[in-house]
């Protein structure tokens, strides 16, 4: 292991282990300044399903809950810094294929990331998202959601909203073609 990197384990994904995580990050680093947040949720159940009501509290309490714990834990060793922090949240999904159809993934994560960019904007705190949109006929992997052409997609994509100030409350789709 390196200086610049370095392995964490987190046994669970409540908000005092997620707090004990960052704080591991910010002694060793000395400040958490890029946060890339992951929603891997899927689609909400059918409205008329007979378990729709258990399935949905599923989903949320599964899906939703940490990844609302990343970004406010984030948030609370990010609004202390001197200087601009951002958050990156990321849209995963196995519906990720049809650029305009609203999937549970990019409608959540879009509202989350505009709603947090103004509340945090006060703490020099930026926040965009990004869904990925897989165009490909088939999947280099099909066990995986992200094969490696959109990995990289991904990462450049984030690089574009950390290095521009003024993106921020915004959403890109990272798209790899045909």
């Amino acid at each position: 292991m390196s200086d610049t990197s370095a392995a964490f384990f987190l046994q669970c994904y409540d908000e005092t282990s997620i707090q004990n995580l960052f704080q591991q990050v910010s002694e060793r680093f000395g400040a958490v300044n890029i946060l890339l947040n992951t929603w891997t949720g899927t689609e909400i159940p059918h409205l008329l399903s007979p378990t729709s009501i258990t399935d949905f509290n599923d989903l949320m309490q599964k899906s939703a809950a940490s990844f609302f714990i990343f970004g406010k834990v984030a948030a609370e060793f990010m609004q202390h810094q001197p200087h601009q922090s951002v958050i990156v949240n990321l849209a995963l999904s196995h519906e990720n294929h049809h650029p305009h159809a609203p999937t549970t993934s990019k409608t959540v994560v879009s509202g989350l990331t505009q709603n947090w960019a103004n509340e945090l904007a006060a703490f020099n705190i930026r926040v965009g998202g990004i869904v990925p949109i897989n165009l490909q006929d088939k999947s280099y992997d099909q066990h995986a959601i992200v094969n490696v052409p959109m990995q990289d997609e991904i990462a450049r994509n984030v690089e574009y909203i950390v290095r521009n100030d003024s993106f921020n409350g915004r959403m890109l789709e990272s798209e790899i073609g045909v």
